[in-house]
């Protein structure tokens, strides 16, 4: 696509998602428009299941009275899940524009499965290497059946030929995909996925791209608002850097959610968390009839949540304050606590 074509695409959905809230959501809007609250009513109703648009194994299907039960809990904790989104994005809706999508580079972290008709946006931080190898398996990019058996690096070196904005769509045909699709998304706890980021790229100068790029910033940033001069980026040096930053220029793995998948704008099928991402992940590769063989391999909690205590005891109550306002729409909307409290 010529970059006259990427451009004229790109103004394309950034007038639709302005025309879209310059009116509100009506009949005619996406389905990856923010709810109406009739919209919310109707998928609050007790023993509705997710909409996904075409049939899905039941659990009287996969047998048994139990995992029927099963099932009928975690569809309703779905509902639940996507009702508190939507009350919090409705909370927000007098600067709507700020949470919307604006351009296709907005929307690089949805990755498409046409095989499957799903989307997944996907998180750094939150288990994105491993379900970035479940795609490469979903969209056939690989002959491998085991997640497990894709080296680490490779997902992220090819997940390029994945995202839907790399596509040879035109916008209607996008916009049909973002209607109609499963779609997924996952989360955890901000400040521990903040924490990870931290000790994954920056701690200790593990990780030799993230050090060159962006600890030179980080300590000039701290030196010129008189934060201290140290040549080690600390977690408080870090955490200054974070509250100080221009927000929509966050890097991906500490930016927030609502600014990376836009969950006022996009409807998700599925709000998968870290605490129960096994069964959540099971689940939606059953929904989308991804094959028998291919599960969510072994899930093994880190310990970025026993340790975040001992980061956070670093902070001072204004620090701590200040971050809460970074990731605040993010705590609302998916029910999560900051440590310590509200400050």
């Amino acid at each position: 696509m010529s970059r006259l074509a990427k451009s004229l695409l790109s103004l394309s959905v950034a007038f639709f998602t302005c025309m879209l809230w310059s009116g509100g959501p009506d009949r005619t809007a996406p389905r990856w428009a923010l709810v109406t609250p009739a919209e919310t009513s109707e998928m609050t109703q007790p023993g509705r299941e997710v909409n996904t648009g075409r049939p899905k194994k039941t659990g009287a299907e996969s047998g048994g009275d139990e995992e029927r039960q099963r099932t009928l809990r975690w569809e309703a904790e779905q509902r639940r899940r996507k009702t508190t989104l939507r009350q919090a994005c409705r909370e927000w809706s007098p600067k709507a524009r700020e949470y919307l999508p604006r351009s296709m580079t907005d929307m690089s972290f949805l990755l498409v499965d046409d095989r499957h008709k799903a989307l997944y946006c996907f998180v750094p931080k939150v288990s994105c290497t491993a379900w970035k190898s479940i795609w490469m398996i979903l969209t056939g990019m690989t002959t491998i059946k085991n997640p497990l058996d894709i080296k680490k690096f490779v997902p992220h070196l090819l997940h390029n030929k994945m995202m839907l904005v790399k596509q040879p769509y035109n916008v209607s045909v996008l916009q049909n995909k973002l209607n109609t699709y499963t779609k997924l998304l996952i989360v955890r706890d901000p400040y521990e996925r903040l924490l990870s980021a931290y000790r994954n790229k920056l701690e200790h100068g593990k990780n030799h791209t993230f050090w060159g790029q962006y600890v030179n910033n980080i300590i000039k940033y701290n030196k010129k608002h008189g934060m201290g001069a140290n040549t080690e980026v600390t977690f408080t040096a870090f955490v200054n850097y974070v509250n100080g930053f221009s927000k929509p220029h966050l890097n991906e793995h500490w930016r927030p959610y609502h600014q990376l998948c836009f969950p006022c704008a996009i409807k998700y099928d599925v709000i998968a968390k870290y605490e129960t991402l096994a069964d959540d992940s099971e689940r939606f590769l059953r929904l989308i009839g991804a094959p028998d063989y291919l599960h969510y391999p072994p899930f093994v909690p880190s310990k970025t949540a026993s340790l975040l205590p001992q980061y956070m005891a670093n902070l001072s109550q204004a620090q701590r304050h200040d971050l809460y306002q970074v990731y605040r729409r993010d705590f609302e909307a998916f029910e999560y606590q900051p440590f310590g409290g509200l400050v």
